[in-house]
């Protein structure tokens, strides 16, 4: 399953702490605040996590500098898996 990471289910619960509880739930970050990235990262690490764009909403190119910003502390691996190597493994096209 494939989540926001804004995604609240209730005044208490997120989706980060549903994701917590399954290691088959996927978060993706499109326009997520920084914040909740970091959470995300802290509660489930890079393995479960995707960067999604809000394009064409947002322009690509701020939020693909943003999102760099964002992951700048993760190392070269987890920021491939972030980027790309996730949502390919769940995808099946890697």
């Amino acid at each position: 399953m494939i989540i926001d990471a804004d995604c609240h289910i209730s005044a208490r619960k997120t989706g980060i702490d549903l994701a917590e509880k399954h290691p088959q739930w996927y978060m993706v970050d499109s326009e997520s605040d920084y914040r909740k990235i970091h959470k995300a990262l802290k509660v489930l690490g890079p393995s479960q996590l995707c960067y999604g764009s809000d394009a064409p909403f947002c322009p690509m190119r701020y939020e693909w500098r943003m999102r760099h910003v964002v992951y700048q502390d993760l190392n070269e691996a987890d920021r491939a898996l972030v980027f790309g190597g996730n949502i390919a493994r769940l995808l099946k096209i890697r």
